[in-house]
């Protein structure tokens, strides 16, 4: 090591060691972790048996932690303000400008949801496929393969749900898809054209009511929570819904759905509170906790 123009330089000699470093070391080289030179070196350390260790001796979750993680939500929520003047009707984001189409029906969507819309029914079944093998896979659970699937105009399925949809100027959702229980026959009908993230949310939904379908008894449930059955099913299917968004990295996406869903006051955003105390959320790509798939006879307490 020695001093070059007042700037710190690494020399070597050998041709196995690492090349001469341009930059300051403080900049390019701490840890040796800057630059690709520090390759060597990096496969010496055990990054894993170090953080293993601090976790297990309580050095973990403190306020550096805790910082980092507040200042990360704060960048992902970005862009996301339930009251904003004008937001995607598809992933909340605040619309700024004039990069957005307003749809036939009068919702709002942005351009980044705008250029990722899946059309027609060979891109949809891709699609279905990858969510339906994917909450196997991640839940260690069984879904119906041989399922009827269609892919509809907005008009039908308004149409076939049988609600008229009235747009707002702040976030307006509306269904974009739902699934049939006709004597266990089962099936899906969604929206031809909506966005790839709001599509795989929406499949993820549906597809936990099929689940629920083959796997609750109705009656039982009604008895067990009363009242509450309705919010059960559909706070289970939010809670999955949200969760499998983290499963798949899309954290940002899968933090504004948390935060429009928390605060509804309808089954929607009750059922998914009752399974938010019951069942915490995972925020990374794999499960560390329970889920309600684990528990069909008895979801809730």
């Amino acid at each position: 090591m020695r001093k070059e123009k007042g700037r710190t330089a690494l020399k070597t000699t050998k041709k196995d060691e690492a090349p001469r470093v341009d930059r300051p070391y403080k900049e390019s080289h701490y840890l040796l972790f800057g630059d690709p030179a520090g390759a060597a070196y990096r496969d010496n350390l055990d990054c894993a048996g170090a953080s293993a260790y601090l976790k297990s001796r309580g050095i973990d979750g403190g306020a550096l932690t805790h910082a980092r993680h507040l200042r990360h939500k704060a960048e992902e929520y970005a862009g996301f303000r339930l009251q904003a003047e004008r937001v995607c009707d598809f992933c909340g984001r605040e619309l700024v400008g004039t990069e957005y189409e307003r749809l036939k029906d009068g919702r709002d969507r942005c351009s980044e949801c705008s250029d990722s819309v899946v059309k027609g029914q060979e891109a949809f079944e891709a699609l279905f496929s990858q969510v339906r093998d994917g909450l196997c896979v991640k839940f260690g659970i069984d879904l119906p393969r041989n399922l009827e699937v269609k892919v509809v105009s907005q008009a039908r399925l308004s149409r076939m749900i049988g609600k008229k949809f009235v747009p707002t100027r702040h976030f307006a959702t509306r269904p974009v898809g739902f699934a049939v229980n006709r004597r266990k026959s089962y099936g899906l009908v969604f929206e031809n054209g909506t966005p790839r993230l709001s599509l795989v949310a929406t499949t993820a939904h549906e597809l936990t009511h099929l689940w629920q379908y083959a796997n609750w008894d109705k009656g039982t449930m009604d008895r067990r929570y009363g009242g509450a059955s309705l919010a059960v099913y559909e706070g289970m299917a939010k809670w999955v819904e949200i969760q499998y968004l983290y499963l798949l990295n899309e954290r940002a996406y899968a933090e504004r759905a948390l935060e429009r869903e928390v605060q509804r006051e309808d089954i929607y955003g009750y059922g998914l509170k009752l399974f938010l105390n019951e069942y915490p959320l995972s925020e990374g790509i794999a499960l560390s906790g329970p889920t309600p798939f684990q528990n069909p006879s008895s979801p809730l307490p």
